[in-house]
């Protein structure tokens, strides 16, 4: 991940907790999803990366969330590695599994929009980006090890 100023070492902020087994992957809590933002240390800029509440084909067809688990995830925990690492560079994948064409079609209304579990309409093209059905951050500290912060399947 690079951003438009140049920007491509992060902090990871973050609600959720620590697997038990893993202590190193970030994981939902039993009250709500978890949510990533990076923060790029040379700005402090901020980037939403996954909102479990909205993002993934499970948040959006299949798992209500009450206001209160919507709004009392503040990403307030900074992600630190085993070694004490709190600075990676960044690599995001989504995996889509689902054929959100054949599955949807005949739902999207005559303004390209289709309704979410939640209510909300909004538009296919933004369906078919957010709705993917698995997550995995890894992160490259400054040493060069890769390890994995996120890894969420999500239908």
């Amino acid at each position: 991940m690079k951003t438009k100023s140049g920007g491509k070492i992060f902090r990871i902020k973050y609600y959720g907790e620590l697997h038990s087994k893993y202590k190193n992957l970030i994981v939902q809590t039993e009250f709500a999803p978890s949510k990533i933002i990076a923060v790029d240390v040379s700005n402090e800029e901020e980037f939403l990366l996954f909102d479990g509440c909205f993002h993934g084909y499970n948040a959006m067809f299949c798992d209500k969330y009450s206001e209160e688990q919507i709004k009392n995830r503040k990403a307030e925990n900074v992600y630190t590695s085993e070694n004490g690492n709190e600075r990676f560079e960044l690599i995001i994948s989504t995996y889509y599994g689902i054929d959100y064409e054949d599955e949807f079609r005949e739902v999207v209304d005559s303004n390209g929009k289709i309704e979410l579990i939640s209510g909300k309409k909004i538009d296919f093209e933004e369906v078919k980006r957010n709705g993917f059905d698995t997550l995995q951050i890894w992160g490259i500290n400054e040493n060069g090890v890769k390890m994995e912060i996120v890894s969420e399947e999500l239908a």
